[in-house]
C-alpha cells in the first residue's frame, strides 16, 4: 500500500490517506504537527476565541470515514477531527501521536504504549481497545487491507498494544502515521452512517457536512489538550484555481492553494501572504505491462522517448520541474540514473518500427484519466501522432477510473503521488509484484526487483536499503514499466492576519495551531 498516496490522474485528481507530517507556511509561524496531537492531557489553554476562517479546497469529498476516503483534501479536513497513532515532522522524523512511545523487541514485534488523557468527542475516554479496533478494522476496508495484511496479530495488555508481523518490515512503524484512532463503540453503533458523522479525539468536531460541497468544523470546548484558537473552520469546494484565488483576494475566504498562473498576482498583493514550498509530489506515466502493446519493453521505451518532459514544462507551469525517479526528489533515496530516458522522437520511431509498427500498422491505444483539460497529455498525444501513433484520451468518473486501474483494465494512465511518511518502501513497491493493483499499478513482474524490494524491506541497515533502492531505480529505466515525469512545489495565498498554518510536504493542511489576528 502506498502510504499517503495521491494519484493525480490527468494532473487533476487526488487519491490519498490521512497525512501526519508537517511543514509550515512561514518558518516563524511553524508549529510542528506532532505538538498539536501528542499527549492530549499535557497542555491546557484558554477556551477558543470567537473567530472563524474559510478555507477553499479544490474538492471536499463525499466520505469522512478515514479508512475509505480517497481525496487528500478530505483528509486535510479529517486531520482536525482525528488524532493518528503516530506523527512525523517535516524531516520525516517520527513523533508521538496517540502512541506515546514504542519499542521493537525483535524484528517482528512492536510494542506501542498508548498515551494518557485522550478523549473522544462523545465524551468517552480513549481506551486501548480503541487502538486495537482502529488497526483490525483496516482488514475489512479495501483501501487499507494491504496495510493490515502485514499484521499477524494485534493484542493489548494494560496500556500496551502488541503487534506481531507476518514478516520483517523495516518501514512498518512509519505505516502507523496513516492510522487515525476511531471510537470502537460509536463505529459499531452507527455503522455506515459513520461516513457522514465522524468523531475522533482531535480539537475540532464536525458540525456540518455537505458531501462534495463543504464541511464546517467547530472547536471542541472540552478538548483536553491545547484548545484551538480559531473557533470555526469552513472548508469550501471551488474546483477552479483562479476562482479560488479570487475568493481570497475578495475577502470571501482566508486560505487557498493557487496555480502558478496566479503567483505573480498573489505576490504583488500587499493585503495577502503568498507562499511556495517544495513537496514530495512525483508525477508519472504508467503502462499495463501484462497486456499488449505494453507487454513489449521496446514499445514502453518508445513511449518514454516520445515524452518531452522539458518541453511540456512550458504548458505545465513554473511550479513544476522534471524528475528521473519514482522516489521523491527531496528524499535521500532519490537516484537519477545516467541511463534515464530523455526525449528523442526519432529513437521512439525507430523502436516502434523494429516492433512492426508503421503507417500501415500504426500503434493505437488509449490513455485513461480524470481531467478533461490536461494540456500536457494533449501535447503528448500530438507528439505521438507525429510519429504515427494514434492515441485516444479518455476521461472517466473517479470511481470508474479507480476500478479500471486496480482491475488492470487500462493500457496507459497518468498519475502522481505525495509521500508523507518518508518510507522508501512505498516507492519501491511500484516495482514489486506483491503489490499488484495497489502501488504496482503497471503490474510489473521482475524477480530481481522483487528480491531487491525484499532486501530493503527486511534490512535495518540504511546503507543496504539505499543500495537496494538505487538498483531498483536503475532497473526501472531498463524495463520502463512506468516513467517519472514531474515534481512540483505548491503555492498558497492567505489572509495576512492568519498565522501558524502547517503544510505537509504532500499538501495536507493543518489549522490546529493557527491563529487569526
Amino acid at each position: 500500500m502506498k502510504r499517503f498516496v495521491a494519484i493525480l490522474m490527468a494532473a487533476a485528481m487526488l487519491l490519498t490517506v490521512l497525512a501526519g507530517c508537517s511543514g509550515s507556511t512561514k518558518p516563524a509561524d511553524t508549529t510542528p504537527a506532532a505538538d498539536s496531537s501528542t499527549a492530549a492531557a499535557e497542555t491546557e489553554s484558554a477556551a477558543p476565541s470567537a473567530s472563524a476562517i474559510t478555507v477553499v479546497l479544490s474538492d471536499v469529498g463525499n466520505n469522512m470515514d478515514p479508512s475509505v476516503a480517497n481525496a487528500i483534501n478530505t483528509f486535510t479536513i479529517m486531520s482536525h477531527v482525528y488524532d493518528n497513532l503516530l506523527n512525523c515532522n517535516l524531516d520525516f522524523s517520527l513523533q508521538p501521536g496517540v502512541i506515546a512511545s514504542w519499542e521493537q523487541p525483535d524484528e517482528l514485534t512492536y510494542k506501542l504504549t498508548v498515551g494518557d488523557g485522550f478523549m473522544f468527542q462523545n465524551g468517552e475516554p480513549l481506551e486501548v481497545e480503541d487502538v486495537v479496533y482502529s488497526l483490525t478494522r483496516l482488514e475489512n476496508v479495501s483501501q487499507t487491507a494491504d496495510l493490515y495484511a502485514q499484521i499477524d496479530s494485534v493484542s493489548a495488555e494494560g496500556n500496551v498494544v502488541t503487534i506481531v508481523l507476518k514478516e520483517a518490515n523495516s518501514g512498518f512503524i512509519r505505516d502507523l502515521v496513516e492510522v487515525p484512532v476511531l471510537n470502537k463503540s460509536y463505529c459499531e453503533e452507527v455503522g455506515d452512517a459513520y461516513a457522514n458523522a465522524p468523531i475522533g479525539t482531535g480539537p475540532y468536531v464536525m458540525s456540518e457536512f455537505v458531501p462534495g460541497e463543504k464541511a464546517v468544523l467547530t472547536a471542541w470546548a472540552d478538548y483536553p489538550g491545547q484548545k484551538a484558537s480559531i473557533e470555526t473552520i469552513t472548508f469550501k469546494a471551488i474546483a477552479e484555481p483562479s476562482a479560488a484565488y479570487i475568493a481570497v483576494e475578495a475577502g470571501d475566504a482566508d486560505f487557498t492553494e493557487i496555480d502558478a498562473t496566479d503567483y505573480a498576482r498573489a505576490e504583488a498583493n500587499d493585503n495577502l501572504v503568498f507562499y511556495t514550498g517544495d513537496t514530495t509530489y512525483t508525477a508519472f506515466v504508467a503502462m499495463n505491462t501484462q497486456e499488449p502493446p505494453f507487454d513489449n519493453v521496446n514499445v514502453r521505451k518508445a513511449m518514454a522517448y516520445a515524452y518531452n518532459k522539458e518541453g511540456y514544462l512550458n504548458v505545465k507551469g513554473e511550479n513544476y520541474h522534471t524528475i528521473d525517479s519514482m522516489f521523491p526528489m527531496m528524499s535521500e533515496y532519490y537516484y537519477a540514473s545516467d541511463d534515464a530516458i530523455t526525449y528523442d522522437l526519432e529513437k521512439a520511431k525507430e523502436l516502434l518500427a523494429a516492433e512492426g509498427y508503421d503507417e500501415s500498422n500504426p500503434l493505437t491505444f488509449e490513455i485513461i484519466g480524470y481531467s478533461n483539460n490536461d494540456v500536457v497529455m494533449q501535447a503528448y498525444q500530438a507528439d505521438l501522432k507525429s510519429i504515427g501513433v494514434n492515441v485516444e484520451l479518455v476521461t472517466q468518473e473517479f470511481g470508474v477510473f479507480l476500478e479500471n486501474m486496480v482491475g488492470m483494465n487500462f493500457q496507459m494512465l497518468t498519475g502522481g503521488w505525495g509521500d508523507t511518511t518518508g518510507n522508501p518502501l512505498t516507492s519501491a513497491e511500484c516495482y514489486y509484484s506483491g503489490s499488484f493493483g495497489s502501488q504496482n499499478i503497471s503490474f510489473y513482474d521482475n524477480p530481481i526487483c522483487d528480491e531487491l524490494y525484499i532486501t530493503a524491506k527486511t534490512s535495518n541497515d540504511t546503507a543496504e536499503i539505499k543500495d537496494a533502492c538505487q538498483q531498483i531505480q536503475q532497473i526501472a529505466w531498463e524495463d520502463v514499466p512506468m516513467f517519472p515525469t514531474f515534481g512540483r512545489n505548491e503555492g498558497y495565498v492567505y489572509n495576512k492576519n492568519l498565522n501558524g498554518v502547517v503544510i505537509s510536504p504532500s499538501g495536507t493542511l493543518s489549522f490546529r495551531t493557527a491563529t487569526l489576528g
